[in-house]
């Protein structure tokens, strides 16, 4: 049985919140310098969007290899385009190495989520019916 489309837009609305809320927060100038502890944060912060979207494109081990380029492309787009748009911001800049950590972040993010996935398959419980 085919999940319904619905139910698919729901899984997708964290990820859309979360980068809703990564991009408000660049939208504000800083009032401290933070210096190199930025990329910790943006590791930090893409790491939780990469495990939201790997939720919605159920990544799964068995169901890897679409679903793992669609969150890797989409979050690296995502962060690519935050940074842009810093640019524009008072106080804030473009910074390539902002961009690397945001793109290593979605990666750990979607190396947590495979290891979430396999907790919750040891403890016998399965969010996706017929993907795990």
């Amino acid at each position: 049985m085919q999940e319904s489309k619905i139910i698919r837009l729901f899984k997708i609305i964290p990820a859309a919140v979360y980068n809703g809320m990564i991009w408000f927060l660049s939208s504000r100038t800083l009032p401290v310098n933070i210096g190199n502890f930025d990329k910790s944060l943006h590791l930090i912060e893409y790491c939780i969007f990469g495990f939201l979207l790997a939720f919605a494109f159920e990544l799964t081990r068995k169901n890897f290899n679409p679903p793992a380029k669609y969150c890797i492309i989409f979050g690296s787009i995502a962060g690519g385009i935050d940074e842009f748009h810093q640019y524009f911001v008072p106080g804030r800049s473009f910074d390539i190495f902002d961009f690397m950590a945001d793109v290593a972040g979605i990666v750990v993010g979607i190396a947590v989520w495979l290891l979430f996935i396999k907790l919750l398959s040891y403890l016998k419980l399965n969010i996706f019916s017929q993907k795990t």
